[in-house]
């Protein structure tokens, strides 16, 4: 049963039923505006601790634990986004989540690696770490 081919023209989707992520990299501007994180907020203090630990996982050799991109990896290549810094600060939700995805500049994509589920953790936490309300 396993071996069978999925019926023509469906899309598979993950258990939580999210859809594959189609928008393409240069689609930034679009993604920032109107990609809303999928998370409710009565459960948002369990959010950031798993954000938390995800960001320490996927993003701290990079950017740093305080999010100020003094990570390791950036003594070597410089540029790593500072993401308390003015041109990231204000950017939403949908914005870091389409970066994590996508890649950006310096930045790779990771949306291979990590589960659609924790890059809205681990962009729910980097708000955090901006000072988001």
């Amino acid at each position: 049963m396993n071996m069978r081919m999925p019926a023509p023209n469906t899309v598979s989707r993950n258990k939580n039923g999210y859809l594959p992520y189609r928008l393409g990299k240069d689609s930034l501007q679009f993604a920032a505006s109107s990609l809303v994180s999928p998370l409710d907020t009565a459960n948002n203090k369990a959010f950031l601790a798993e954000g938390k630990i995800l960001y320490e996982t996927y993003c701290d050799h990079c950017h740093g634990a305080k999010g100020e991109g003094d990570g390791k990896v950036a003594d070597k290549y410089a540029g790593v986004a500072n993401l308390k810094g003015d041109a990231i600060k204000g950017v939403s939700e949908g914005h870091i989540f389409h970066v994590i995805t996508m890649g950006k500049g310096l930045m790779q994509p990771h949306g291979s690696q990590i589960r659609v589920e924790d890059r809205w953790k681990i962009a729910r936490y980097v708000k955090a770490l901006q000072g988001a309300k």
